[in-house]
């Protein structure tokens, strides 16, 4: 069992490195550098096996994941834990590509758009889902549009 989480820290002030810098507000003043940090820590072992930081104005925690994912070798299985900031569609395509396992929590609204119907009322969920990912209205995907779910041309995918 691997979690994977994610944390900002402040770090020295320098204003001309702007990947870290923010400018100047009510809280800070003066303005502030920060870090974004992603880990992952097998909760079995007691021990990180990978740390990916990341200047904060350009952070992202779907491609942070992805990428130590990748680095982890595949000796056992492995279930990925994730808070709802690692929940995307490529997180999850990533971990079953390597036929791996991962809970990883989502919002409301991502888990009523994946279910495909709304919460309301709903006090447990345990459900298995197929879904068409495409960037295409091509006829082939229209056979299921039960199962279609059109991504936005502007989402990265990482490579798998």
């Amino acid at each position: 069992m691997v979690a994977c989480d994610g944390s900002v820290a402040d770090i020295f002030r320098d204003e001309k490195d702007t990947v870290t810098y923010f400018e100047p507000n009510n809280k800070s003043p003066r303005g502030f550098n920060q870090i974004h940090i992603n880990a992952l820590y097998s909760i079995l072992d007691k021990q990180f096996l990978d740390v990916l930081v990341q200047p904060a104005r350009k952070r992202n925690k779907y491609s942070a994941f992805c990428e130590m994912v990748d680095r982890i070798k595949d000796d056992y299985p492995t279930i990925y834990i994730a808070d709802r900031g690692y929940a995307s569609y490529n997180d999850f395509a990533h971990v079953l590509e390597k036929q791996q396992y991962f809970l990883i929590r989502c919002t409301d609204v991502k888990t009523s758009r994946l279910l495909g119907f709304p919460l309301e009322d709903v006090r447990e969920i345990d459900f298995h889902v197929d879904r068409i990912l495409c960037r295409s209205k091509a006829k082939k995907n229209l056979k299921h549009p039960e199962l279609l779910e059109r991504l936005r041309l502007r989402q990265a995918f990482m490579k798998i």
